[in-house]
């Protein structure tokens, strides 16, 4: 199954993935379309917020599209051209 995230899901699923959790006031539509995908999990927090943790899958996927972008930059084509 392919994963399509938009820019804004993969800037909050990288800093979710960075600092190891995510608190919100209340819980987010786009946010919550990760959780079921399985990039992340959602739990109510200490002080009746949510609180987004990225799973196995969400770190792997960050660290696949770090890697793609440096490759794109680093050679000047897309990793798509290279699949096809």
């Amino acid at each position: 199954m392919e994963i399509k995230l938009t820019k804004i899901q993969i800037i909050h699923l990288e800093h979710i993935c960075k600092k190891g959790w995510g608190g919100y006031s209340e819980p987010n539509a786009f946010l919550d379309e990760m959780v079921v995908n399985g990039l992340l999990t959602r739990k109510p927090g200490p002080f009746g917020d949510v609180v987004y943790r990225p799973t196995k899958k969400g770190n792997e996927y960050i660290d696949l599209k770090k890697w793609i972008n440096w490759y794109e930059l680093w050679s000047g084509t897309t990793v798509e051209k290279l699949i096809y």
